[in-house]
């Protein structure tokens, strides 16, 4: 039952709901589908998602013209010269819109697969492996991530967990393609490389020839889907050259980090000056996530048990990731997505960070519905593509919503922050404790 409601209600949203990345994503599918390379389009990330877009673009031109793929009707130019950057200049068609969102609902699945598997080692109880793969497959913010904005951080956060899993269960090589996949989907993972590495080294059930050779195979495992993704000719130089050239000022601050903090009234100021100065504020907060990510990697290494899943990996990996939160000069909600697995295993086996996990959920969804511009905001490919609501309806309340969109947003981002702190802090007390979360069932 819950596979076949979560299923079903991604699938009812998909075709006719969208956010601004759906527009990019299809776009850039329809310029590869017409015969341009994976970055003639701008859009700047790793070659195995961009890849991924090129298939969806050729598997429905299958089906319809590629100059078809997306759609630009006036009404939505005419609201993006009212509403701003927010509004997307164009909208992918449904069945565009469905192969790809319908993509990343397979990772969607697979990670709740993993996850019950994980907390079924874990623990032995059944009932627990079900209910996470309930708390996640049936995740409001999730369904509306994977559903409606049709955000694929998803994959690299299953291969991230699939790599932990993979190494704690002597499987090496698989675990280091399956980093490696992460990589080339979303960086992100690269900033978690001294977690990744004390679990390499903390493998104190291994002999040490053992251990340096499943590092070894690890690596050449990573290396290899590395080289397979940037294999296609050109493909290298075109990425490095389209991240190259972001602005050094002028990028915004905000989302769920500690910017959110900037959104308070009053400070204008500060905000101006985050403006004036991305590029060195940008490369100081990247230092001290890397750094506190080092921090959190010492202290798992020093209390990681033998053996496969235990607590203080989850711990470990809350506090980096959230430290990786803290790079980015926005914090877009769906980055969440990459804390909200390692939060709900720690909320259902430790019974710890229930509300964290509650927040995030809670806080994600409200602001995708609410704070972003309005719950008709989401639905706007309905009026595009069907009779069933008028444009004049979402063009009112689209531009109604700054009169309260602001504030649900401040709300939920902040607090959403304010918890994620929390967690992070109670994370590395419980890392420091010689008691931290004790040896599971082995593999």
């Amino acid at each position: 039952m819950v596979l076949l409601v979560g299923t079903g209600l991604r699938l009812l949203l998909a075709p006719l709901t969208s956010q601004y990345d759906p527009a990019i994503f299809g776009e850039s599918s329809a310029t590869m589908a017409l015969g341009g390379g994976p970055y003639t389009y701008l859009i700047v990330y790793p070659t195995d998602w961009v890849l991924v877009l090129n298939l969806i673009g050729r598997t429905a031109a299958l089906f319809l013209p590629a100059n078809a793929l997306v759609a630009a009707p006036t009404a939505v130019l005419t609201l993006g010269l009212t509403l701003g950057g927010l509004e997307p200049t164009s909208y992918p068609v449904p069945l565009v819109a469905l192969l790809e969102k319908g993509f990343v609902l397979l990772f969607d699945l697979a990670m709740a697969g993993l996850l019950y598997a994980i907390v079924q080692e874990w623990t032995g109880d059944r009932l627990k492996a079900r209910l996470v793969f309930a708390a996640w497959f049936l995740n409001p913010f999730v369904i509306i991530e994977s559903g409606v904005h049709g955000a694929f951080d998803v994959i690299p956060t299953f291969f991230v967990i699939a790599s932990f899993y993979l190494w704690y269960h002597d499987r090496p090589l698989s675990a280091g393609a399956a980093f490696g996949l992460g990589v080339m989907v979303k960086v992100y993972p690269l900033l978690l490389l001294p977690l990744f590495g004390a679990a390499l080294l903390a493998r104190r059930d291994l002999a040490p020839l053992r251990r340096a050779m499943s590092v070894l195979w690890f690596g050449l495992g990573t290396a290899g889907i590395v080289a397979l993704s940037l294999w296609p000719p050109g493909i290298f130089q075109q990425y490095l050259q389209i991240v190259g050239t972001g602005p050094s000022v002028g990028e915004s601050h905000g989302g769920f980090g500690p910017w959110s903090l900037s959104a308070f009234p009053g400070l204008g100021g500060w905000r101006r000056w985050l403006f004036l100065n991305t590029a060195p504020v940008a490369l100081i907060s990247t230092v001290i996530a890397f750094g506190l990510v080092t921090l959190f990697a010492v202290y798992y290494a020093r209390r990681a048990p033998a053996g496969s899943w235990h607590a203080p990996l989850t711990y470990a990996a809350i506090g980096s990731v959230f430290a990786i939160l803290l790079s980015f000069s926005v914090a877009q909600p769906q980055y969440l997505l990459w804390i909200l697995p390692w939060l709900l295993l720690a909320a259902i086996v430790e019974r710890r960070f229930r509300t964290v996990a509650a927040a995030v959920t809670l806080g994600g969804s409200a602001f995708y519905v609410i704070g972003l511009a309005g719950p008709l905001y989401l639905v706007q490919p309905t009026a595009i593509f069907t009779h069933w609501i008028s444009f004049s309806l979402i063009d009112a309340a689209v531009l109604g919503s700054p009169t309260y969109g602001p504030w649900v947003e401040l709300v939920t981002t902040v607090s959403v922050f304010l918890l994620l702190v929390y967690a992070a802090l109670q994370a590395l007390r419980r890392l420091r404790r010689p008691t931290a979360g004790g040896v599971v069932v082995a593999a």
